[in-house]
C-alpha cells in the first residue's frame, strides 16, 4: 500500500472516530438536558396549576403532568413515566488523532470558519452558530 493510500485510509479513520464522538457526546448531552428539565411550578404554558399527578424523573425533578395530551399515533401520554426509556451511556475516553497534513479541518473547537449556511435560495452566507466549550450548537 502506498503512503497515499495510507494517509487517505488514516482520514477515513479519524472522520470515522470524530462522527462516532460527537454521536456520543450528543447523546450524553441529551441525557443531561433531560435531567436538568424545569423544577416543579413551571407548567410551561399550561397555566394554573394542580391538575393531574407530577411525573417524577430519575433524580425526582417534575418532568411534566399526568394529565398531558397523548403523542400522536401512540399508547404514551406526553410525559408519560411508563413509557420505555433508553439506557443510560457512559462515554468512552477521548481519542486524539492528528489529523493527515492534507486535511481540512472543518471544526476545531473554536470557529466556524470552514462551514456555511446555504439559504432556500441556494444563497451561501457564514455560519452564525452558537459556538463555546469546544462545540457548537445549530
Amino acid at each position: 500500500m502506498n503512503a497515499h493510500k495510507s494517509e487517505r485510509i488514516r482520514g477515513f479513520i479519524l472522520v470515522g472516530t470524530a462522527s462516532l464522538a460527537i454521536a456520543v457526546g450528543t447523546l450524553a448531552n441529551l441525557s443531561t438536558l433531560a435531567q436538568q428539565a424545569p423544577a416543579a411550578g413551571g407548567r410551561g404554558g399550561r397555566g394554573g396549576g394542580g391538575q393531574g399527578t407530577p411525573v417524577a424523573g430519575p433524580n425526582g425533578e417534575v418532568w411534566g403532568f399526568t394529565d398531558t395530551a397523548f403523542n400522536p399515533d401512540s399508547r404514551w401520554r406526553i410525559h408519560d413515566a411508563e413509557r420505555p426509556q433508553p439506557p443510560s451511556i457512559t462515554p468512552g475516553e477521548t481519542v486524539s488523532v492528528p489529523a493527515p497534513s492534507d486535511a481540512i479541518i472543518l471544526f476545531n473547537g473554536k470557529d466556524l470558519s470552514q462551514w456555511v449556511n446555504r439559504g432556500a435560495n441556494g444563497a451561501d452566507s457564514s455560519a452564525t452558530w452558537l459556538v463555546r466549550d469546544g462545540y457548537f450548537e445549530a
